[in-house]
């Protein structure tokens, strides 16, 4: 018998219809993995299941009851947890404290912080995570480990993750699916959003489908081949980009592209010595486990700072410093944090890619804005890119993550530049997708530009790289073409390749 059951569920957002007629069944003890693209309807789905959102109609049945959840509340109430994409703890809060939150009343747990019953309850569970550490001191693996078990400790026999793996690490997924199989043996459900085929196969044991908000299929995981879930998910088979046998041939000098040079006296998480050349006309890949100066180093070549001891160059000649002047000057960025840095989401999609060049044509001209042009500008990029809903007059706030990434990408990719720096540019994204991001990466560099794409995927950059290197710990590790496999890789950004040498 289901855990859960929904049965035609149909949700409208004036006249965008996000689901119609989408049923899902969540047996007992077990893994059930929802999958489609983004825009799909899969945090939709999963909203009505929490009680954040009333369905426009369908029933839901738990455990074989009625189930109306009318807020969280009732949601947690009933025996329904769920992880959202951006975590919902506070960071200033202590990770005991964060769990307790909510429980009536608070303020007796914050005299005497008596945390013996969450330790017991945790290792029963298995978890493992300072309870005394400030949250914002966690890494995201650990924030994530916080909100499953606030979740199972509030009584959640169905648990919900939407896109748990977004923003973790290779290891950190790992570890994510071993606790999710614990948890699955001591008889809780789990539904599991994602648009990874390849973690749906590790983790998952039945799998359903959405496409654009309709139910396409559901069937053990066993009998799906990855073909058969992308066709399903997207209407139809991938074909994934190739690069040309003409690019790759340059040099990397100095003199033609960019150069960044970090002496051993480099502020921040940057140290050295080591230099980078991103050379015109091809994509130079770094690979690293997040947070070991990937951010830092992006920041410093689009000019939001300037670290002692790093030196960028263009054709030998230094940049001039400021985001303003960078950016003019044709440098492109697309940000791994699209709704803290790369959107205004209360900007519709139309003003979202006119953005950085508002006063440029096709947006404007002689200082007034070209509103059928730009119009025009706007809707041929969002079908280019597949936002959905294509609405330019859309407020950003109101796409699913994955189509405001798309948004991101329509922007810097199209905008007039010389550098595009690409930080994670398909995190969020499904296989569809992520194959017209890596398709316009690589039509970029063929049309001239000098990509550097930063990257925590090891299949990412082996896919699109003309030249790769790793960072650890700030230092850069150039890698030659003979270790450029998962293996060798892994090892590099662990540290623990032989040594990090000069790139």
């Amino acid at each position: 018998m289901a855990g859960f059951q929904a049965t035609s569920i149909r949700k409208s957002y004036g006249g965008t219809l996000a689901l119609e007629e989408v049923s899902l069944a969540v047996n007992e003890g077990e893994i059930h993995a929802l999958l489609g693209e983004n825009g799909a309807g899969k945090t939709t789905l999963l909203n009505i299941l929490y009680g954040l959102l009333e369905p426009d109609s369908g029933e839901m049945l738990l455990d074989g009851k009625p189930y109306k959840p009318r807020s969280p509340r009732e949601a947690k109430r009933a025996g329904v947890g769920m992880v959202h994409q951006h975590f919902m703890l506070a960071p200033t809060l202590e990770v005991g404290e964060n769990i307790l939150l909510g429980e009536n009343p608070f303020s007796l747990y914050q005299g005497n912080r008596d945390f013996r019953a969450i330790r017991e309850r945790m290792d029963f569970l298995g978890f493992d995570f300072p309870l005394e550490a400030r949250t914002d001191a966690l890494s995201v693996g650990e924030m994530q480990r916080v909100e499953i078990f606030k979740a199972l400790w509030k009584g959640a026999r169905l648990l919900a993750l939407d896109e748990p793996t977004a923003v973790l690490t290779p290891r950190e997924c790992e570890s994510l699916f071993e606790l999710l199989r614990r948890i699955r043996e001591q008889g809780h459900s789990v539904l599991f959003i994602s648009h990874k085929l390849e973690e749906i196969e590790k983790v998952a044991d039945r799998v359903s489908v959405l496409r654009r908000g309709r139910s396409v299929g559901c069937f053990p995981v066993a009998e799906a081949s990855r073909a058969k879930l992308s066709r399903l998910m997207i209407g139809r088979d991938l074909c994934p980009p190739v690069k040309s046998s003409t690019r790759g041939g340059n040099s990397g000098s100095i003199s033609d592209g960019f150069h960044v040079v970090c002496s051993e006296a480099c502020s921040g998480k940057l140290r050295g010595p080591w230099s980078l050349a991103i050379p015109f006309g091809q994509i130079t890949a770094i690979a690293g486990i997040e947070g070991n100066g990937q951010r830092e180093l992006a920041e410093n070549l689009l000019g939001l700072r300037s670290d002692r001891g790093l030196q960028i160059r263009l054709s030998g000649i230094p940049l001039p410093k400021g985001v303003r002047e960078r950016v003019q000057g044709g440098i492109s960025f697309i940000s791994e944090d699209r709704q803290r840095t790369g959107l205004i989401l209360e900007f519709t999609l139309q003003e979202n890619l006119a953005l950085k060049d508002v006063s440029e044509a096709p947006w404007s001209r002689h200082g007034l804005l070209r509103g059928k042009d730009s119009r025009e500008c706007a809707d041929a990029l969002i079908r280019r890119f597949e936002v959905h809903p294509p609405d330019a007059e859309q407020a950003a706030g109101r796409l699913s993550g994955g189509n405001q990434q798309k948004v991101v990408v329509a922007r810097e990719i199209s905008r007039p530049h010389r550098l595009l720096v690409a930080t994670n540019p398909t995190r969020g994204l499904d296989v569809g997708a992520r194959e017209a991001v890596h398709r316009a990466l690589i039509a970029d560099a063929e049309a001239g530009a000098a990509i550097l794409l930063i990257t925590t995927e090891l299949e990412e950059a082996l896919e699109l790289a003309d030249s790769l290197q790793v960072i650890c710990m700030g230092c850069l590790e150039a890698i030659p073409r003979e270790r450029w496999n998962e293996e060798s890789l892994g090892l590099a950004m662990l540290g623990v390749s032989g040594g990090l040498s000069a790139a």
